[in-house]
């Protein structure tokens, strides 16, 4: 039984935050392991040279199991503006999937419209291929939670809250 089947998955969403920020928080592999995982599960990087031609090494799963290696490597890279590669799923040295994925950035005022659009290919059925959609649903969800918890944690730039500072509200 031939278990190989390939889709095609665009997603997007309207993250509230200027370019920047939301390049930034992708670009920053520590900040990526906070909101590039869904909820219960674990990353931990073994290489992570984002830049074009650079390539990544991580595992990942459920946390204490980390049983997927991942394994990509960076095709194109603009910044603000545009996030290529190829990547391939791995679980005890039998690959599970392969896809080419890109990011795309548009500004929207102060706003960011994020489209991910990953032509994946599962050697092991469709489960990976409902895994991957719901994977990259989950993280631009919690991409934008991220960006507005860090905003909100933010320090008062100058230094004084309030309208007219000095603490007052």
């Amino acid at each position: 039984m031939n278990a190989l089947v390939h889709e095609t998955i665009t997603l997007s969403r309207r993250i509230p935050f200027p370019c920047a920020e939301v390049w930034d928080a992708y670009a920053d592999p520590a900040r990526r392991c906070v909101w590039g995982v869904p909820a219960g599960e674990g990353i931990e990087y073994a290489a992570e040279h984002f830049r074009e031609g650079g390539r990544e090494s991580y595992r990942c799963g459920p946390l204490g199991s980390l049983d997927f290696l991942v394994e990509a490597q960076y095709l194109r890279v603009v910044e603000q503006q545009l996030i290529v590669y190829a990547e391939t799923v791995w679980t005890n040295e039998t690959p599970l999937s392969s896809a080419l994925v890109s990011w795309t950035l548009e500004p929207l005022g102060g706003a960011t419209q994020v489209a991910v659009t990953s032509q994946v290919t599962s050697f092991v059925g469709a489960g990976m291929i409902e895994g991957s959609r719901s994977g990259h649903r989950i993280v631009l969800a919690q991409l934008g939670r991220f960006l507005a918890d860090a905003a909100a944690d933010a320090p008062d730039p100058g230094g004084m809250e309030g309208p007219g500072g000095y603490g007052e509200r």
